[in-house]
C-alpha cells in the first residue's frame, strides 16, 4: 500500500489533515516512534518526545502522523497532521492491518437453558452462562469468563478473559460468636458499549443491580463490589477497588486506588493513583493521596 491510501482513509472516514511530502511512498506496516522501522508509518504527538533518551533519531522517517502545528521534522520523507494524531493512527492501523474479530459461540462454552444470546455475539471457551443472563448484539466475551445469576449485558460491550460478573459480594452482619451472610437479591447491569477487563470481579447488588453505564471502561484486576454504580464515560484503571454502594459520576477517570464503602464521585472527577477516597468527591475534583485530598488540577500537555 501506499500513504495515499492512509489519505484516501482519512477522507472517507472525514479525518481532517494536512500533508507534506511524498505520499505516493510505498508502506509496509507500521512502527512504534521510539524503534522506528524504514518504510513504516508511526505517530508523534509532542516535538520533545525526540529529545527523550529513549528516542533514536532515524536517518529518515517514511511517513509520520503528527499534532497539528507541530513543526515540519526534516528527516520525514512524508508528514502529515492532524487533530489527534494517536487516534488516526490507530484508526488507520485497524483499518489496514487489524485482525477482524471472528464471530462464533465456542462449543466449550457452557450456556445454559433461558439465557439470551443476541445476534453477533462471541462467546470464548470454558465461559459459563448463567440461564438468567441477557447479552446484547455484538458483544464479545472472552475464555474463562464466568457470568452468574442476573446479569444483563448491553450491545457492543466487550468482556475479556478470566473475568467474574454477578458473584455476591463481602456482606455479613455479627451474631454472637458467628458471622452470618448477607444473601444477595440484585444482578449486573452493564449499559451498551462498556469493557470489562481480564480477572475483573463485577459484584451483583444487594438488591438493586450493581449498574456501570454506557462507554464505561473497567481495566484488567479491577473490584467493582455490590450496588456500586459507574456514570457514562468513565474510566477505572487496573488494581482499583470500588467498595460496595459507591456511587462514581458521568466522565470521571479513577486511576489505581481504593473508594470506600457509600462515597459519591461527582461528574468529571480525577482520582488519583494511590488515592484512598474516604468522603464524597464533588463535581470535577481532582483528589490524591492517603486520605485523598483535593489538588490543583493541571492541564493536560
Amino acid at each position: 500500500m501506499k500513504i495515499t491510501d492512509i489519505l484516501e482513509f482519512y477522507k472517507r472516514t472525514k479525518t481532517k489533515y494536512s500533508a507534506d511530502g511524498n505520499a505516493d511512498l510505498g508502506i509496509e506496516g507500521y512502527s512504534s516512534i521510539y524503534q522506528y522501522k524504514d518504510g513504516t508509518v508511526s505517530w508523534l504527538r509532542k516535538i520533545s518526545t525526540l529529545d527523550n533518551p529513549r528516542f533514536k533519531m532515524p536517518g529518515t522517517f517514511t511517513c509520520v502522523i503528527t499534532q497539528d502545528g507541530m513543526p515540519r521534522i526534516p528527516n520525514a520523507k512524508c508528514q502529515i497532521w492532524v487533530g489527534n494524531p494517536k487516534d488516526a493512527f490507530f484508526d488507520a492501523l485497524e483499518e489496514f492491518w487489524g485482525e477482524k474479530a471472528e464471530i462464533s459461540i465456542s462449543s466449550q462454552a457452557v450456556i445454559e437453558d433461558g439465557a439470551i444470546i443476541g445476534d453477533n455475539v462471541s462467546i470464548g471457551p470454558f465461559t459459563y452462562i448463567s440461564s438468567k443472563t441477557v447479552i446484547g448484539d455484538g458483544t464479545r466475551i472472552g475464555s474463562n469468563v464466568m457470568i452468574k445469576g442476573k446479569v444483563t449485558i448491553g450491545k457492543d460491550c466487550v468482556i475479556q478473559s478470566g473475568a467474574v460478573l454477578g458473584e455476591d459480594g463481602f456482606a455479613f452482619i455479627k451474631e454472637d460468636d458467628a458471622q452470618k451472610f448477607v444473601k444477595h437479591y440484585g444482578g449486573v447491569t452493564l449499559e451498551d458499549h462498556v469493557s470489562i477487563g481480564s480477572q475483573t470481579c463485577v459484584c451483583r447488588g444487594a438488591i438493586e443491580d450493581t449498574l456501570i453505564k454506557e462507554y464505561a471502561k473497567i481495566d484488567n484486576l479491577c473490584h467493582i463490589a455490590h450496588n456500586v454504580v459507574i456514570g457514562k464515560r468513565s474510566i477505572v484503571v487496573c488494581l482499583t477497588a470500588v467498595m460496595g454502594s459507591v456511587h462514581i459520576g458521568d466522565d470521571c477517570w479513577v486511576a489505581t486506588s481504593m473508594i470506600r464503602d457509600q462515597r459519591h464521585v461527582g461528574d468529571g472527577c480525577v482520582v488519583g493513583m494511590g488515592a484512598v477516597v474516604v468522603k464524597d468527591v464533588p463535581d470535577k475534583a481532582t483528589v490524591a493521596g492517603n486520605p485523598a485530598k483535593p489538588m490543583e488540577r493541571k492541564e493536560k500537555i
